[in-house]
C-alpha cells in the first residue's frame, strides 16, 4: 500500500478534503499556523473546522503502519515543526478546554476580531485584538 492509500485508510478525510494527499494536509496545518500567528482572522467556528486538519494529523501521526512508509518521516518532521511554532504560541492563550489535545486546549492570546467576539462570548475570555 502506498503512503497516500494507507493514509486515506486510517484519516478517512470527509468533506472537502476527502481527496486530499498527505501532503495537502502538512501544507493546510503549516499554512493555519502561519495564519494563527498573524492573528487568525475568521470566527470560532472556522477557527475549530481548521483544527480537524490537526485531528485527522494526529490519526496518522498515531499509526505505526505509516511510520515506515516512503515520504512519511518527511510529513511527520514538517508536521512537528508546525506543532512547535503553534504550541509556542497557545502557551499565551487561554485554557478553554482543559482535558482536549493540546491543539485545542487553548485559545490563542490574539485574534481578529471575529475570533476575538466569539471566544469572549462563549468561553468568557479575553484575546487580544490583531
Amino acid at each position: 500500500m502506498t503512503l497516500h492509500e494507507m493514509f486515506r485508510s486510517t484519516v478517512q478525510p470527509q468533506g472537502l478534503r476527502v481527496e486530499w494527499s498527505p501532503n495537502q494536509f502538512v501544507e493546510a496545518w503549516n499554512d493555519f499556523v502561519d495564519q494563527v500567528i498573524s492573528g487568525y482572522s475568521g470566527d470560532l467556528y472556522e477557527y475549530e473546522d481548521e483544527l480537524t486538519i490537526r485531528d485527522d494529523l494526529q490519526l496518522a501521526l498515531s499509526d505505526a503502519r505509516l511510520h515506515g512508509l516512503d515520504g512519511w518521516r518527511q510529513l511527520a518532521e514538517r508536521v512537528a515543526a508546525s506543532d512547535a511554532r503553534l504550541r509556542g504560541l497557545l502557551t499565551n492563550g487561554p485554557v478553554v478546554r482543559p482535558d482536549a489535545p493540546w491543539w485545542r486546549e487553548r485559545l490563542p492570546p490574539f485574534g481578529g476580531e471575529d475570533l476575538v467576539a466569539d471566544a469572549s462570548r462563549l468561553f468568557n475570555v479575553d484575546l487580544g485584538v490583531e
